[in-house]
């Protein structure tokens, strides 16, 4: 089981544009000493011309352990010389809508995330999660070697190599890579090939233990019952600390609530871990914290929290008392105890965590505002619901998933949710690695967490989404479960059973994209597809403007190359602002990529430029017309010609929400203006600040901060 502390997935986007600084600020600043391209296509070329590998820092500044990499290793002047000398090295923000398509080729999911790439693209080998050095090195150094990497180990293995020693080495890589299915077929050949008590080996530990899940797996007692022995091989302390870590795992999700607890035999783990374990091991915390709240004695709980609390790792206290807020509605007392007990935990974290002890005050006070989950169990929630002629909402998460608990902990506890929630839905929260939830996970198919599902009262799956959305969104994805024409379950009946036109298709791709069930780079492919076999009458239709403002990305597709040579014909349908809209999505993502440094040998880039000044429609003074000149412009590094086409342009436009997103690029070009030119440039966008609507001051104002 990876450290969730260095491993976070990626279950949503981060839709900043342009990084002047992290979203931590100076908490997150490392002198970072590798010589880093911020261009895949450049860093592709550097590759083949210098003969180099790529190493790839697939970064995400939202990601803690990103950062938390480049303060412990590339910030070594060491590493960072040789990681220099060796590869070709490329760092992109990848959780930016710009690099989506290299998220979907890569497979990028979890962060810290490194890649090396050959000089075409092509995978070398991969490692996911960070570590310290030397350790790290050695990881890497793997990418350098034909026969270590991961690419050549598989070939290797695909060819029939079976001896135990490469097998063993292949195990290894492919944890490094995250390639936990593949990793464990060729773990379960590995183990088949050797006698039992061959697992008690030194070189085997690390196998051995990735078998066992918890105290509850199979082969756990034969590591009791062969303690002796693997104690001798692999050294006391270690045996210890791991079977300590087995027992703290089943009894851990009794500290946030106490489901499933009635049915736990608490007696007989108490009685084993009194035999292999000290009194003084932290797994007796656990347990006796588990059976205070188990039992029901939530003052007990709270003592116990105070006395032994600083001995459990920090993200369990804090999940457990943020689970405290979950039985303040029992009496009066416990509710004060609670919120005395949470106003001192405020004292004694950092401020970003006493921003959600604070949100679990709020909760307190307003509890009954928010989402209402049913505590029943499953059958029961579909009962109620066939009571209730309602549909069952169920929040599918676990208790290490940091976008669950924003769910849990800030957006279901707020009124305006738990309103639409409550009114329209029989709400459902389930654990899916615990009790019941292990079975309906299998059932549903649920691989991402949050996952968010909509059944009917019989348990057929009406909708389903993943992720963390802010509250508006979250409204908006869950009314899509009310309406057959939007609903995931209704749609794909329809869409499967040959229906094609625009709305369902639109649909259909939007909905799989949205549950996981599709890469976005399939669902665009597909919609090309799709796009294809239309007529002229066909793609003439006001109903596919959304078909283009969702999946028309690439410019150079045929799909965009056709909305934009018939804007005026779609602009008589939908309206010139409908129409604008929609190619900005198109074109202007596109430009941001290539800004602020646009390469005019960029063939793709070029036919862009051409498609855009060939097209009668596309005025020198619209949105799309300024936006060639700039990067035409910026290409030449003609700055006092940028500065006049703002000037004498871009101010006097009547679409403001094409001036604010082509304004918003100083932001970019900041770093390559002169000195000399600054002050000018400051002056225009206070002067434009003046003249804007009230919602884009806030947007101006920030972009001034940022640059002064």
């Amino acid at each position: 089981m990876k450290n969730i502390l260095f491993v976070i997935i990626l279950v949503c986007w981060n839709f900043s544009t342009g990084v002047a600084q992290s979203i931590y600020g100076d908490a997150a600043k490392a002198d970072v000493k590798v010589k880093y391209l911020n261009s895949y296509e450049e860093a592709l070329k550097a590759s083949a011309r210098e003969n180099k590998p790529i190493f790839f820092n697939c970064f995400a500044d939202w990601a803690v352990p990103c950062h938390a990499m480049n303060k412990a290793v590339f910030s070594d002047a060491e590493f960072a010389k040789w990681l220099n000398d060796h590869f070709v090295c490329l760092c992109l923000d990848v959780s930016v809508p710009a690099h989506k398509d290299l998220v979907a080729k890569y497979q990028i999911r979890y962060f810290a995330h490194y890649l090396i790439l050959d000089s075409k693209g092509n995978l070398l080998h991969r490692i996911v999660g960070g570590s310290k050095l030397p350790e790290f090195k050695e990881q890497v150094a793997r990418g350098l070697n034909p026969e270590r990497c991961l690419t050549g180990m598989t070939e290797k293995f695909r060819g029939g190599k079976r001896d135990i020693d490469f097998l063993r080495d292949y195990i290894n890589v492919l944890d490094h890579a995250d390639m936990k299915v593949h990793r464990d077929s060729v773990v379960q050949i590995y183990v088949a090939m050797l006698d039992p008590q061959e697992l008690i080996k030194k070189e085997n530990w690390s196998i051995f233990t990735s078998l066992l899940e918890d105290a509850n797996s199979e082969r756990f007692p034969f590591l009791l019952e062969n303690y002796d022995a693997f104690v001798k091989e692999n050294g006391k302390d270690i045996v210890d600390q791991y079977i300590s870590v087995m027992y703290i795992r089943i009894l851990y999700p009794f500290l946030f609530d106490d489901k499933g607890y009635e049915k736990f035999n608490i007696q007989k783990v108490e009685k084993k871990m009194n035999n292999y374990l000290a009194e003084t091991d932290v797994a007796f915390v656990y347990l006796n914290l588990a059976k205070a709240r188990g039992e029901k004695r939530y003052i007990d709980f709270i003592e116990q929290l105070k006395k032994d609390g600083n001995k459990l790792q920090s993200q369990i206290l804090e999940e457990a008392d943020m689970n405290l807020v979950t039985v303040t509605n029992q009496h009066l007392e416990l509710k004060q105890a609670v919120e005395k007990y949470l106003n001192e935990r405020i004292q004694q974290v950092d401020q970003a965590t006493a921003k959600q002890y604070e949100n679990a005050l709020k909760q307190i006070v307003n509890a009954g505002n928010g989402v209402k989950f049913e505590d029943c169990t499953f059958s029961e929630v579909l009962a109620k619901a066939r009571k209730e002629n309602k549909p069952v909402f169920m929040d599918c998460f676990t208790v290490w998933c940091g976008p669950c608990k924003v769910l849990s902990n800030q957006i279901f506890p707020m009124k305006p949710v738990g309103d639409f929630f409550n009114s329209n839905f029989v709400n459902f929260k389930m654990d899916m690695e615990r009790g019941e939830g292990i079975e309906l996970a299998k059932r549903y198919g649920i691989k991402v967490y949050p996952t968010l599902l909509v059944l009917d009262s019989e348990g057929n799956l009406l909708h389903r989404f993943t992720g963390a959305r802010p509250p508006r969104a979250l409204i908006d994805e869950m009314a899509r479960a009310l309406s057959d024409s939007t609903a995931y379950g209704p749609v794909k009946a329809k869409y499967d059973a040959g229906d094609r036109t625009p709305q369902v298709v639109i649909e259909y791709l939007r909905n799989m994209v949205s549950a996981g069930d599709m890469q976005e780079t399939e669902a665009i492919d597909e919609a090309e597809k799709y796009f294809n076999t239309l007529s002229e009458k066909e793609r003439l239709d006001k109903d596919l403007i959304p078909f283009y403002t969702r999946f028309a990305t690439k410019p150079e597709s045929d799909m965009s190359r056709y909305f934009l040579r018939h804007q005026a014909e779609y602009q008589k349908l939908a309206g010139k602002t409908v129409t604008e809209r929609a190619l900005l999505n198109i074109y202007f993502p596109y430009f941001m990529n290539m800004l602020p440094e646009p390469n005019m040998n960029n063939e793709i880039l070029v036919s862009v430029i051409e498609d855009i000044k060939h097209t009668r429609s596309v005025k020198k003074n619209s949105t799309l017309g300024y936006l060639v000149t700039i990067t035409e412009a910026v290409s030449q590094k003609d700055w006092e010609k940028v500065l006049k086409v703002y000037n004498k342009g871009v101010s006097q436009m009547d679409y403001k929400f094409g001036q604010l997103n082509l304004d918003m690029l100083w932001k970019r070009f900041w770093p390559l203006i002169p000195d000399s030119m600054k002050g000018r440039v400051v002056s225009y966008l206070e002067q434009e600040k003046n003249k804007a609507r009230p919602l884009a001051v806030e947007k101006y104002t920030t972009l001034l901060d940022i640059l002064k």
